[in-house]
C-alpha cells in the first residue's frame, strides 16, 4: 500500500519537473542517430532532476528512463520516467509535451502521474484506488467504434512501418468518427481516459511512453492492449487502447493491416 505522502511527493516532483520544462530555453538539442530522433539538453535536465528527487522515496528502486542505458524489467520497485513525451513539439514550440512517471512493483504499475504543464493538468492513478485528473475522479464512457474519436500516432523514430501505419489509420478513420494525431502519446491516452477521445493506436511506442497512462487509463475503466509481446517483455511495443465496447474492433483493424 503506497502512502498518501508518497503519492504527494510523486505528483509535486512531476509537477515541478514540469513547470521545469515549460520555464527554461533549449540550449542544445543532439541527434540520437537521425533528425527525427532528437533529445535536448531540458531532456536532460529534467530527467535528471527527477531521478534525483524520485530516488530518496523509495530504497535501491531501479530506475528506467529515456534517455539513459536501460535493463530489462525486474520485480524489484522500479520507477519508469519519460522526461518529456512530445520532445519534437517542444523544440517547435507546439506546446504539447509532457511528463510522465510510473512505479512498479513486480512488472505491475502501482503509481501512474503524467503532468501538462500547458494546460496545468494532473493525471494519476493508483492501483485500486482510481484515477484523476487535478483530483477529479475519472470515468471512461464505452462506445462504438462508430461513435469514437480516435488518436493515433505515427511511429516516426521508425518510418519503415509507415505503410501499416497509414492503412490502419484509413480504416480508422472510415469506421469511427474521425481520427486525430497529436505527437505526444502521453497527452493522448491521458485524454482517453479523461473521455476527450475514446479510442488509440500507435504503432511502436517505448514503454516509458505509456507506462504511467496505462494505470491510468485501467483504474478509469478502460483497456490498454499490446499487440506483438507482452507486457515488461521489452521496450518498444505496438499498442492500442480504447473502452469495453471499441477496443475489440480497433485490435482486429490493426490485426488486419498489419
Amino acid at each position: 500500500m503506497l502512502s498518501n505522502e508518497l503519492i504527494t511527493k510523486v505528483i509535486e516532483i512531476v509537477v515541478e519537473a514540469g513547470n521545469l520544462i515549460e520555464g527554461t530555453e533549449i540550449s542544445n538539442i543532439y541527434s540520437k542517430g537521425d533528425l527525427v530522433n532528437v533529445v535536448t539538453d531540458v531532456d536532460i535536465k529534467s530527467q535528471n532532476f527527477l531521478i534525483k528527487n524520485l530516488n530518496p522515496l523509495i530504497e535501491n528502486a531501479i530506475f528506467l528512463a529515456e534517455e539513459k542505458e536501460n535493463e530489462i524489467l525486474t520485480d524489484e520497485y522500479t520507477w519508469i520516467i519519460d522526461p518529456i513525451d512530445g520532445t519534437t513539439n517542444y523544440t517547435y514550440s507546439f506546446k504539447h509535451s509532457a511528463v510522465s512517471v510510473a512505479l512498479l512493483k513486480n512488472k505491475e504499475v502501482i503509481l501512474g502521474v503524467c503532468y501538462n504543464p500547458y494546460l496545468e493538468e494532473v493525471f494519476y492513478a493508483i492501483k485500486n484506488n482510481g484515477s484523476y485528473l487535478n483530483g477529479e475522479l475519472l470515468k471512461i464512457e464505452d462506445k462504438k467504434l462508430e461513435e469514437s474519436l480516435i488518436m493515433c500516432g505515427t511511429s516516426p523514430y521508425k518510418k519503415e512501418l509507415a505503410d501499416e501505419t497509414f492503412r490502419v489509420m484509413k480504416v480508422l478513420y472510415l469506421k469511427g468518427k474521425d481520427i486525430r494525431r497529436s505527437g505526444s502519446a502521453v497527452n493522448d491516452l491521458c485524454y482517453l481516459a479523461a473521455g476527450r477521445v475514446d479510442g488509440f493506436y500507435e504503432g511502436e511506442l517505448a514503454i516509458w511512453d505509456f507506462s504511467a497512462a496505462k494505470l491510468i487509463i485501467e483504474e478509469a475503466g478502460g483497456v490498454l492492449e499490446i499487440l506483438n509481446g507482452k507486457w515488461g517483455d521489452k521496450h518498444s511495443v505496438k499498442v492500442i487502447a480504447g473502452n469495453k465496447k471499441n477496443i475489440s474492433e480497433i485490435k482486429e483493424i490493426v490485426l488486419k493491416n498489419k
